[in-house]
C-alpha cells in the first residue's frame, strides 16, 4: 500500500522534515527589511535638512498666551499676600541658652534655719512645644505637662515656651528651671 523506501511515523513523537522550508519563512521579514536599508535609505531629520539646502534654523511654536480668569488672579494674589505674612510662633522652640539654672530657696520661715535645698535632679529639656492649646515639653525623653511627675517629689510647675524654661517644684516648696539644651549640646 505504501511505496518502496518511504516509511510511515511509528509515533506522533517521530519528526517531520520541515526545518529548511520553516527557517526559511522565518527569515524571510529579516532579509527583506536589511535588503530594503541598503535599497532605499530612511531619511531622518538630519539627512531631511541637509537634502532642503543645509538650512539649519529650527521653527519654535509658541502658543498664544490665555488671560488668566479672574478666579485665578484672585488666587494669585492671595498667594502673595500670604507670603509676605509672618508665620507665628513655632510650635517647637529651640533656643540657645548659656546661663545656668537657678535654684531659687523658696520663702524662708521667720526664726527658723533654712533648710537645705534637696538636690535638684539631673534632668534635660530637649524640646518645649504648644499642641492643641497645651505647652508641653520632652524632658529626659518624656512628654510632660504641668502638673506631671518628672522625678521623685519634683512636678512640673511651669512651661515657659517663650523663654524656654521649665520650672520643677519640690514638695517642701523648693524651685529648679530646667533651660532648654541647646541644639547638639549634652
Amino acid at each position: 500500500m505504501m511505496a518502496a523506501g518511504r516509511t510511515q511515523p511509528t509515533s506522533p513523537a517521530t519528526p517531520r522534515t520541515w526545518r529548511g522550508p520553516g527557517l526559511a519563512l522565518a527569515l524571510a521579514p529579516v532579509i527583506v527589511v536589511i535588503v530594503m536599508r541598503f535599497l532605499a535609505p530612511i531619511q531622518g531629520t538630519a539627512s531631511a535638512r541637509a537634502a532642503a539646502g543645509g538650512d539649519n534654523q529650527t521653527l519654535l511654536v509658541v502658543p498664544p498666551v490665555q488671560r488668566p480668569t479672574p478666579a485665578q488672579v484672585e488666587l494669585a494674589r492671595r498667594m502673595v499676600e500670604s507670603s509676605n505674612r509672618p508665620f507665628g510662633p513655632s510650635p517647637v522652640v529651640t533656643r540657645k541658652r548659656d546661663s545656668e539654672p537657678d535654684i531659687d530657696p523658696g520663702p524662708v520661715p521667720s526664726g527658723q534655719e533654712t533648710p537645705a535645698p534637696p538636690d535638684a535632679p539631673a534632668l534635660s529639656v530637649t524640646s518645649i512645644m504648644t499642641a492643641q492649646h497645651q505647652t508641653l515639653a520632652v524632658i529626659a525623653g518624656k512628654l510632660c505637662k504641668v502638673g506631671d511627675e518628672v522625678a521623685p517629689d519634683w512636678t512640673i510647675s511651669a512651661i515657659d515656651r517663650e523663654e524656654s524654661v521649665v520650672t520643677i517644684t519640690h514638695t517642701r516648696g523648693h524651685v529648679h528651671r530646667l533651660l532648654l539644651r541647646p541644639r547638639g549640646g549634652r
